[in-house]
């Protein structure tokens, strides 16, 4: 799992948009799959917004859209061959919720 801070706000939309650009880019037939998807909120009531994708030059990946005003992260979780998905996003959702968005230092 790694996270990543998104340097310019733009809305959800936009920035989902531009990731399944990048993840069409990355597969080598330029498809990919959307699995689940959902939101939740943080211990400290920042929302999350998640999306499973599965494309062909990769194992499947859950990226989450993790925000708090103005300041967001992506939170990208890789399975490995062999690891079910289905066992693996609840525990990434379970850290998740623990996270706390620092505003900018």
């Amino acid at each position: 799992m790694a996270a990543t801070r998104v340097k310019t706000w733009e809305k959800n939309a936009v920035l989902w948009k531009r990731l399944e650009s990048e993840i069409r880019k990355r597969s080598s037939s330029g498809e990919f799959t959307l699995g689940q998807m959902g939101s939740f909120s943080t211990r400290v009531n920042d929302t999350v917004w998640f999306r499973a994708y599965q494309y062909q030059s990769a194992d499947q990946q859950v990226y989450f859209l993790l925000k708090k005003q103005r300041t967001t992260y992506w939170i990208t979780l890789t399975m490995v061959e062999g690891v079910d998905i289905n066992l693996a996003t609840p525990i990434a959702t379970a850290l998740i919720r623990r996270a706390r968005v620092i505003d900018d230092f």
